[in-house]
């Protein structure tokens, strides 16, 4: 393959990487094509060419480097008879990272509980005016579905997940629960999160997978409801 093509496929690929919090990437073989994606955007293996920084790749790559991944991605398509052809024309921005994010469905359970929940919260004074408005506003926007046609992946309320803290490389164990039922583990073993804490906010409704803040990621789902048949929960 001519060196200028292969550059230029490189360099795409690095201009219209999506944002990631974690301002890790790597670039890779990825649905058919050379892609530079976050380094949490799969737990599949896949073929990998190099890996960096943010502040690597907005900085521009070195010839050292061109060369490393060229050499790389050449072995690759000489390997597999791959014929490379140009990268996607979609270049992400941030607004498309939040827009994605905020699809989200629940049950209309859920939706009727909370909904519930937040006009009593607000007759009684119990919770704070920024945090209800905070769920109202998920609760209008969210997709709304039959218990039994959640996806397995999503965090429903009373969910148990696992969360990754990229930060310190914890793993944290919580239960999405509402606020009377909400304790702290300090050993975060299995801590019952508040859905109107900022971290039930965060991951109420989202998939794994999903990067929920900075640096936590929705890593495993360990308990849904409705995937077990308990749709009262």
């Amino acid at each position: 393959m001519d060196t200028q093509k292969l550059r230029q496929i490189i360099t795409d690929a690095i201009s219209k990487r999506p944002p990631s919090k974690l301002k890790y990437y790597h670039i890779c073989w990825w649905e058919k094509r050379i892609q530079c994606l976050s380094l949490c955007h799969t737990e599949k293996i896949h073929d990998i060419f190099f890996f960096a920084g943010e502040d690597t790749f907005k900085n521009d790559l070195s010839s050292y480097q061109y060369k490393l991944i060229e050499n790389r991605i050449q072995d690759f398509c000489k390997g597999k008879k791959i014929t490379l052809g140009p990268t996607s024309d979609k270049k992400w921005t941030y607004g498309d990272m939040y827009m994605r994010q905020q699809k989200l469905q629940i049950t209309e359970f859920d939706s009727r509980r909370l909904t519930t929940l937040v006009l009593n919260a607000r007759t009684d004074g119990c919770s704070t005016e920024e945090k209800l408005s905070q769920l109202q506003r998920l609760l209008e926007k969210a997709e709304i579905v039959a218990p039994e046609s959640i996806p397995a992946n999503v965090v429903t309320m009373n969910s148990k997940l696992r969360l990754k803290d990229y930060k310190s490389g914890d793993d944290i164990v919580i239960s999405l629960v509402f606020p009377g039922d909400a304790t702290v583990d300090k050993n975060f073993e299995d801590m019952k999160v508040s859905v109107l804490s900022p971290i039930g906010l965060s991951v109420f409704g989202r998939e794994v997978g999903e990067i929920v803040s900075e640096e936590i990621r929705v890593q495993e789902l360990l308990f849904q409801p409705e995937a077990t048949g308990r749709f009262d929960l």
